[in-house]
């Protein structure tokens, strides 16, 4: 529970709040460090040089929420009439929870890499990356376009696109690289106030002959603070989508 905001403050009630052991020194509870947050409730509490008691009125630890955060999945890479085209799909967005300050950076996400166009190595392109939330798109066979990513499937790759076989007094054209998906993570961090939530969008398929399919767009479940349990997509709008999520 929070320090109190009256009264004598003794370094045990600082331990009692943001932990750590005997012998106690005031230097390891600036504001930032590795024990107090840098939130907004302990603004009173500097982060270098001279160091008071008093300073403590009020703060705490923050409101443990615990986040699950997944990045846009990428898109998968065209295919080619003859040989390798050269370039990439898109890559998935960035998924990231920052404190209401805008700069404070709570977890981040990369979202995954885009399919070399041509990359598959053969005629068919190759399957997106999967999640823990369902496969990436399969790749597609030869002179197609790729397949997109189910949209529920955060997170996910998108599907190459197929090439062109040889054979044909021309070159073989090779299929597109399936995408990557999104970083994820689990985590818990101590917050006050709101929080602001970005939710990366899905990669474009790569352009060529035949053009690569989208990945999937990201995905953010916050839980335990004021708001309850909220999860925050991309609402199969295939774009970056930013929101604010109320810890108390």
């Amino acid at each position: 529970m929070p320090i109190q905001t009256s009264g004598t403050i003794r370094i045990t009630d600082i331990v009692n709040e943001f932990g750590g052991s005997a012998p106690h020194n005031m230097s390891e509870y600036y504001r930032g460090g590795s024990r107090v947050p840098n939130i907004p409730v302990n603004n009173n509490i500097p982060t270098s040089g001279r160091i008071n008691l008093a300073d403590f009125y009020g703060a705490r630890l923050g409101n443990p929420i615990r986040i699950d955060i997944i990045a846009g999945g990428g898109g998968g890479g065209g295919g080619a009439e003859n040989g390798d085209p050269g370039g990439k799909a898109n890559d998935g967005g960035d998924s990231w929870v920052r404190l209401a300050d805008g700069n404070t950076q709570v977890v981040q996400c990369a979202g995954g890499r885009g399919g070399d166009n041509g990359g598959s190595g053969g005629v068919r392109g190759g399957g997106g990356e999967g999640t823990a939330f369902g496969g990436g798109a399969s790749g597609q066979n030869e002179r197609r376009n790729g397949f997109q990513s189910t949209a529920s499937h955060w997170g996910a790759g998108g599907g190459g696109a197929g090439g062109d076989s040889g054979g044909k007094n021309d070159a073989q054209g090779n299929g597109g690289a399936g995408g990557r998906a999104g970083v994820r993570n689990n985590t818990t961090y101590y917050a006050n106030g709101t929080v602001n939530v970005r939710v990366g969008a899905c990669g474009n398929g790569g352009q060529s002959t035949w053009n690569g399919g989208r990945g999937s767009g990201g995905r953010v479940r916050i839980r335990d603070g004021q708001d309850g349990d909220r999860t925050f997509t991309d609402g199969n709008s295939r774009r970056t989508r930013n929101f604010v999520y109320r810890v108390d």
